[in-house]
């Protein structure tokens, strides 16, 4: 299994605020809740790889800008 782990919440939360949103404002565009996206940004929580994309969509990034790959092996 495959998890995009986010890079760094910081720089993340500064893009979001760049384009002119709120944390609130930006969770309702993504079309999730405002404490999922919170736990993402605190690394607490991972997205899906779909969640990642309209993340990096919406801030005009790739992926790659703010997210890594970890492959985990389940035994």
């Amino acid at each position: 299994m495959t998890k995009l782990l986010l890079k760094n919440g910081d720089e993340l939360r500064s893009h979001i605020a760049l384009k002119g949103h709120s944390l609130k404002s930006f969770s309702n565009l993504l079309g999730v809740n405002n404490n999922y996206l919170s736990a993402i940004l605190k690394k607490r929580r991972h997205p899906s790889p779909m969640l990642a994309k309209k993340i990096s969509n919406e801030l005009d990034s790739k992926i790659e800008d703010f997210f890594y790959t970890d492959i985990v092996h389940k035994s």
